[in-house]
This record gives structure tokens, C-alpha cells and sequence, in this order.
């Protein structure tokens, strides 16, 4: 079944393995091209996924949206009849207004963002076992690569094995709006904005462990802090409040908190409702609860401390 011309960058099929794994981490300017060790990879582990990932790290500001370019023209390609959907060429002018940069095209140098982010595409080992499906998948996400900057300027592309391998089907994938994306100011509320993307209004609790995990709190060179790591967060969470993502959101206890209730924007805009709907719907950690004796979160948790958008408990 063909899903059809993507005709926008605000309805992109992203793979949720891309959204849901911490493939895309933030990453600290200073430490964009530094390479991750074999000895010491980036892992991540939930009831679907186990990756491990080494060589080259990758980012949400410049990689993740690069990528959604690339599947965006393929994907188009490959549905509009075309022999040979590869490689994929991509303007320089797109990649400039997605990016909202002005390249300055007669200076090479400024072209060096966009040069390292498809390197790092390309040399970054994925390794990924599918749970489900009982299958490990092992490649980096773009096999090859040119750039042009003479007068035809644009960046040809060859998709990776990995690449292809996860879009062999349309099954779980979410349509990502590429444009608010960009538009969200920092690496960690992208990345919490890509993983709540997948989330159905169902699901509206979410536990800090994997919060830490998906904003790659625990991949730093530095001891670990719950505190801090709450902090940064509740920092991710405001700047999504503020760019009309996440509508409100509510921590279950004051300081030491272990999960946050989250509504967002598409799901409820209007912050009145949305704070009702945190106050009384069904936790999702009622559907997958794995031991009927076990205490669980209810509705009776709620209301709780307040941790709205205006929170100020970690200032």
C-alpha cells in the first residue's frame, strides 16, 4: 500500500525505532564530532528495543532533521514510480529554509555544519535487536554521500542497509512535523519532543528512567545526578509548553518524583481542560501492569504538588 506524496516537511514518516531509542541524543556543540568507543557505546534498552550504537554520535539539531529530508525525497521517489529511487538529491536552497540558515554559498566553510552531520550518517555502527520480531539489525543510516557546491548546489545521498531494512514496511512509524522540530530551541526538548511525537493521547505517564534514558542524561562522562537530571527535564518540559507542544504537564511528588504526567498540544490546547485531564484520566501504567498485587499509579494521585508550565521548583 503506497501512503501517498509527501508534500510537506510537516508530515514526515520517521521509524518510531528512530524516535523511541536514543539513535538521536543531545549532544553539546563542543562534542559533536566526537566519536563513541566500542568499549563504552550508547545503549538503550525497553520492552521492544535493545541498541548499542559506537562511531559517530548523533544529534537532533543538524543529523535528525537532515535524515527526515533524505526519507522524505526516497520515500517520494520510490512511490512515484520511478526505476531507481536512489541516490537522492536534495538542494541546498531546501536544506537552507528547513534549517532557517543563510549558508552564504560562495563560502565553502559555511557549508561544514551540513558536511559533518552526513558524515556522521555515515560512519555512525548501529546495532539493534527488535525484540518482536526476534531480529538484530546491524549498519549505519546512509551509505554514502557527495557534496556539491559549484553551481550545482545540492547533496546527493545513497541510503543505508539499516535504512532500508526498517522502511520495508509502513508499520510503526509516526508522522513528524519537521519544521516545529527545528523550531524547538534546545537538543533534550527535541529529543522529548520526537519520543512523545509517538504517543497516543492514552498516554499521558511517563517513568523519569526513561526520560533519562531518551534525553541521554545517562550517557555523560560525569557521576550521576537524579536531582540535576530532574531539573533538566523540567527545563525540557517548559520550553515544549512554550512552543505550544505540551500543553501542561505535572510531576507525582514534589522533589523526588518518579514519573510526570504529560498533555499535549494536539491532543488538548486549551491549558483549563488539559489541567482537568490531569487531574482524573486513567494512568497508562494500569494497561501494563505486571503484578495485579503490585500498588500502581491511579487518578486518586492527583491533583499533586504543582509542577505546571510556570514551575519554579528547581530555580
Amino acid at each position: 500500500m503506497s501512503l501517498g506524496k509527501i508534500t510537506s516537511n510537516k508530515s514526515i514518516p520517521i521509524k518510531n525505532v528512530l524516535n523511541r531509542t536514543s539513535i538521536f541524543t543531545p549532544v553539546q556543540k563542543q562534542h559533536l564530532n566526537l566519536k563513541v568507543s566500542e568499549d563504552s557505546p550508547v545503549l538503550f534498552e525497553d520492552n521492544q528495543y535493545m541498541l548499542t550504537m559506537s562511531g559517530s554520535r548523533l544529534n537532533h539539531t543538524w543529523d535528525y532533521p537532515l535524515l527526515a529530508l533524505v526519507i522524505k525525497h526516497w520515500k517520494n521517489a520510490s512511490q512515484s514510480g520511478v526505476d531507481d529511487a536512489e541516490p537522492v538529491h536534495i538542494s541546498l536552497d531546501e536544506l537552507s529554509e528547513l534549517y532557517k540558515r543563510d549558508f552564504e554559498q560562495k563560502k565553502r566553510r559555511n557549508f561544514d555544519p551540513l558536511q559533518a552531520s552526513l558524515e556522521r550518517l555515515q560512519t555512525v555502527c548501529i546495532n539493534l535487536d527488535m525484540k518482536k520480531a526476534k531480529v538484530t539489525k546491524r549498519g549505519a543510516l546512509i551509505a554514502k554521500s557527495e557534496f556539491h557546491y559549484g553551481e550545482d548546489k545540492k547533496i546527493i545521498v545513497w541510503i543505508g542497509d539499516l535504512l532500508h531494512e526498517l522502511y520495508s514496511d509502513h508499520k510503526d512509524q509516526t508522522f513528524i512535523n519537521i519544521e516545529h522540530f527545528v523550531e524547538v530551541p534546545t537538543e533534550r526538548s527535541k529529543a522529548l519532543m520526537k519520543y512523545l511525537s509517538t504517543q497516543s493521547d492514552q498516554f499521558v505517564d511517563f517513568k523519569f528512567e526513561l526520560l533519562v534514558q531518551l534525553l541521554g542524561l545517562d550517557q555523560r562522562n560525569i557521576k550521576q545526578d537524579a536531582r540535576r537530571d530532574r531539573r533538566y527535564i523540567v527545563e525540557a518540559l517548559n520550553e515544549l509548553v512554550a512552543a505550544k507542544f505540551v500543553t501542561a504537564y505535572q510531576l507525582n511528588n514534589k522533589m523526588n518524583w518518579d514519573y510526570v504526567r504529560i498533555i499535549r498540544h494536539q491532543h488538548c490546547a486549551d491549558p483549563i481542560i488539559a489541567q482537568k485531564l490531569i487531574e482524573t484520566k486513567t494512568s497508562n501504567f494500569d494497561f501494563f501492569k505486571p503484578n495485579k498485587d503490585k500498588q500502581k499509579p491511579t487518578t486518586n494521585n492527583y491533583p499533586l504538588p504543582s509542577a505546571t508550565p510556570s514551575n519554579s521548583l528547581f530555580k
